[in-house]
């Protein structure tokens, strides 16, 4: 098989100058490249492999990250909403404290009741002395 390879050469004088060389190239042709540009190839392939990687791994850690967080917030938010309305429950600690006001709440009611009572006598105590002074 023959290919074609065409060089362009671009003189001072001419400015357009093509030049065309049959090439042979099967299996048994010889390419002939010094050491020192092989080494840098293959060391330019892999300094290229390697950014790739690391690349690729870092895309998918920040991927990875950026999902733990939305979980992580979606569910802040969901605690967010239904921790006031006490959909998730209380503290053991609000629950004693619920306890405390509760019995709070009922002596001051019983408090209330007593002083309405001694209000009520106080009152009749009153109205008996002024038809007693009359």
């Amino acid at each position: 098989m023959y290919y074609v390879l065409f060089l362009m050469l671009v003189s001072k004088k001419t400015k357009n100058s093509v030049i065309i060389i049959m090439v042979d190239l099967n299996e048994n042709t010889n390419v002939n490249i010094p050491l020192r540009n092989l080494l840098a190839l293959i060391f330019a392939v892999a300094v290229s492999v390697t950014g790739y990687v690391n690349l690729t791994s870092r895309i998918t850690q920040l991927e990875h990250s950026r999902q733990i967080t939305n979980v992580e917030v979606s569910m802040n938010s969901e605690f967010r909403v239904k921790w006031p309305r006490g959909e998730l429950g209380a503290l053991p600690a609000d629950a004693n404290q619920d306890l405390r006001l509760n019995y709070i709440e009922k002596r001051l009611e019983m408090v209330d009741g007593l002083s309405r009572e001694l209000e009520i006598e106080v009152h009749k105590a009153k109205v008996e002395s002024e038809v007693i002074d009359n």
